[in-house]
């Protein structure tokens, strides 16, 4: 399984990717909505985890252009932002989970392992 991996903090990223790592999924990378976009386009992950606040674009262009290329992609967001609003805005455009920062690999996992779930309509593990 492909996971997307976007964050402007190289910090955050490894993070998200240190907890996913012992799941076994193949991991991409980007470091802004726009280089996650191309990434997004090149690779057709299963999942896509995001941070929000990002130069250039950001998670919630991400996410208004990941819907618009037609893609029902599971997006987990991982965001310092705890704006109710931003929220609201990212449950409108169809994320699965949004967690805080910092979160617990724990959190992460399970929040992973609900998408893929709910993707696949069974647990193909």
């Amino acid at each position: 399984m492909k996971v997307l991996v976007i964050d402007d903090s190289k910090f955050s990223r490894k993070r998200v990717i240190s907890a996913l790592t012992p799941e076994g999924y193949e991991i991409y990378q980007g470091s802004d909505g726009a280089e996650g976009f191309e990434i997004f386009q090149r690779e057709q992950p299963d999942l896509v985890v995001s941070d929000l606040l990002m130069p250039n674009v950001d998670g919630i262009g991400l996410l208004k252009m990941i819907r618009d290329s037609g893609s029902q992609t599971p997006v987990i967001i991982v965001s310092a932002d705890i704006q109710e609003s931003s929220q609201t805005i990212c449950s409108e455009l169809g994320i699965v989970s949004f967690l805080n920062k910092p979160f617990k690999a724990e959190e992460l996992q399970a929040a992973v392992n609900s998408a893929i779930t709910q993707k696949s309509g069974v647990n193909d593990e």
